[in-house]
């Protein structure tokens, strides 16, 4: 049995992207009910955050937020506490947090991309950041192709060194694999910013030391181009089987 240590931390999920290179795959879906297997790819993310003990969701949302909001009162109403947020245009993942970050009640929240997903313990997550004094902890992986999303160079202390765009590289290496643990001191950092990204505007700029990462080699995948999203039929079918008895 998993630690439940996500019972008291608010989850914050960016879902407001367009959507546009699965457009035709998606038949005018919102990324976050693209099916897999079946089932909408919310539901696997929220079993995912359920088995850490998640119980309150924050949905930082844009395109098509209506459909999504709707899907979620009438599949986890009663179930699960979940906070739809309409972003009023699009803010970036820096501004969509800060737009959402009102909603926001514990001391430190899970942030995470809506269109990704990592098999990493989000427990041993919690536990690196608690370990030390900094702002925010990156989840990061270790991917074959850096190229596609640009790379992190961290130090012996597991601290961010520095960030490097995607045209620089053409190999493997360490990426943000877009999952967060933030303090209260973050938020309330971001919340200074209308409109930004947080992997280029806010974590780039934060003095030495507030910026701390968590790092291995776990199975990644980024649903956001067709072929991904392809694979990911194959790739959640473990986890099927593993959330079976997970209930929402």
């Amino acid at each position: 049995m998993r630690t439940q240590c996500l019972k008291d931390i608010d989850v914050v999920i960016l879902a407001g992207g367009f959507a546009t290179r699965l457009a035709e795959m998606l038949d005018g879906k919102p990324k976050l009910l693209a099916p897999i297997g079946g089932k909408p790819y919310l539901d696997f993310v929220l079993k995912w955050l359920v088995s850490f003990g998640a119980r309150r969701i924050i949905l930082a949302l844009g395109y098509l937020a209506q459909e999504i909001e709707d899907y979620s009162n009438a599949t986890f109403k009663g179930r699960l506490e979940i906070i739809c947020a309409r972003e009023p245009r699009p803010l970036g993942t820096a501004g969509a947090l800060a737009f959402a970050s009102v909603h926001i009640k514990s001391p430190l929240a899970l942030v995470m991309n809506g269109d990704s997903f990592v098999d990493a313990d989000l427990c041993k997550l919690i536990h690196r950041h608690n370990s030390f004094a900094g702002e925010a902890t990156i989840l990061c992986t270790r991917v074959a192709n850096a190229g596609r999303y640009g790379s992190i160079k961290i130090t012996k202390d597991g601290y961010v060194e520095s960030f490097r765009e995607k045209a620089e590289i053409k190999s493997s290496g360490i990426i943000n694999a877009g999952i967060y643990v933030v303090s209260g001191h973050m938020v309330e950092r971001v919340r200074k910013i209308q409109r930004g990204s947080l992997e280029k505007d806010v974590f780039p700029k934060l003095p030495a030391g507030a910026l701390n990462t968590f790092s291995g080699n776990f199975n990644f995948l980024d649903i956001g181009t067709p072929e991904d999203y392809e694979r990911a039929q194959v790739f959640f079918q473990p986890f099927m089987r593993r959330w079976r008895r997970v209930k929402l």
